[in-house]
């Protein structure tokens, strides 16, 4: 199951780990990930089998968004805030 560790910047202890928990994430793993530019909490997550999660890292509980048919069955391999 693909998951994010989060690591604090100054202190590299870890705080949290985010795991997609619905049944379309089961064996699936992250293959890309993408730092907003300008609001850095902002984090995508690009899956193995197309699905992309947005992340507030600052509260994540549960992704602000979540898209399950972007690219159905294909590794996503890039990503990027525009």
């Amino acid at each position: 199951m693909g998951q994010l560790e989060m690591y604090d910047k100054n202190t590299m202890e870890h705080y949290e780990t985010y795991t997609e928990k619905g049944k379309d994430f089961q064996a699936n793993s992250v293959t890309c990930l993408s730092v907003h530019p300008e609001r850095s909490d902002y984090v995508l997550i690009g899956y193995h089998f197309g699905q992309i999660a947005l992340l507030d890292v600052t509260d994540p509980r549960k992704a602000v968004k979540i898209v399950k048919d972007a690219h159905k069955g294909q590794a996503l391999v890039n990503l990027k805030f525009c």
